[in-house]
C-alpha cells in the first residue's frame, strides 16, 4: 500500500468517525485539509500502526452503532480495546467509574481510543488527534507537569508500572489546554490513574483516567 493509498484509508476512517459521533450529538470535524498533512508526515510504521488499530475501533464503532447507550464507561473501554485485541489489568480496568474522563494512547504517543466525555471537550479534528503526539496538542498551567507525566507515559511504556500508578499524588490537580487548535479549549482536571495498556504479554499503550470538566470560552497559551 501506497501513501496516497493509505492518506485515502485514514481519511475515510476519520469521515465515519466523524459522522458516528454526529449522531451521538458530538460536532468533531473529522480533518482541516483532505491530504491530511499530519498523518502523511509520519513514518509508514507508524501509519500502518495507526490504521490497524484506528480501522479495528471504527469497525466497533459500526458494529455497536450510533444508538449503543455507552452509559458504563468501564464496558465502553474494555469493548474498544477488545476490538484492538488489547486489555487492561482487571485492576486498572476496575477503577474505572461513571465520572471518569479517558484517553488511550499507542507506544508511538498518538491517540488509540478516546471515551466520548473527552471527545465532547475537544475543538481539535479527528486526524489532528489521532496524528500528533499528544505532547504537542496539550499543555498545562504548570509547565513542570508536562515533564513529569512524560516520564510516567515513558516508566509505563517501560514496565515499571504492570497494573497501575496513581497520578495525583505525582501532579495534583491541574487546567489542561490546547495549544493548537482552533478553538483553544481548556479542560479542569483531577487525575485518577495511569495504566499500561496489553497486546497479549506486551505493552502497546497507556491508559489515562482522570475527572475533568471543560472551562467555557476560548484560551491563548503562550
Amino acid at each position: 500500500m501506497g501513501t496516497l493509498d493509505r492518506v485515502r484509508q485514514f481519511r475515510n476512517y476519520l469521515e465515519k468517525h466523524a459522522a458516528w459521533d454526529s449522531q451521538r450529538g458530538i460536532k468533531l470535524k473529522p480533518y482541516a485539509d483532505p491530504m491530511l498533512p499530519h498523518f502523511s508526515a509520519l513514518p509508514v510504521d507508524h501509519q500502518e500502526n495507526i490504521l490497524q488499530n484506528y480501522g479495528r475501533i471504527i469497525d466497533w464503532y459500526e458494529a455497536v452503532g450510533p444508538q449503543a447507550p455507552f452509559d458504563d464507561r468501564r464496558e465502553e473501554l474494555k469493548s474498544a480495546l477488545a476490538s484492538c485485541g488489547m486489555h487492561v489489568h482487571p485492576e486498572a480496568l476496575a477503577r474505572v467509574g461513571e465520572a471518569s474522563v479517558y484517553d488511550s494512547y499507542t507506544r508511538y504517543h498518538t491517540l488509540l481510543y478516546m471515551g466520548l466525555p473527552f471527545q465532547s471537550m475537544l475543538s481539535y479534528t479527528l486526524e489532528d488527534v489521532h496524528s500528533i503526539p499528544w505532547y504537542k496538542l496539550y499543555v498545562r498551567d504548570i509547565p513542570s507537569l508536562d515533564r513529569k507525566i512524560m516520564n510516567v507515559c515513558e516508566e509505563l511504556l517501560a514496565g515499571k508500572y504492570p497494573t497501575l500508578v496513581e497520578m495525583n499524588p505525582i501532579i495534583g490537580d491541574y487546567v489542561g489546554y490546547e495549544v493548537a487548535s482552533e478553538k483553544r479549549h481548556a479542560g479542569a482536571f483531577i487525575p485518577e490513574f495511569f495504566a499500561p495498556i496489553y497486546q497479549g504479554k506486551d505493552i502497546a499503550g497507556f491508559l489515562c483516567v482522570n475527572t475533568a470538566i471543560q472551562i467555557p470560552g476560548e484560551f491563548r497559551w503562550e
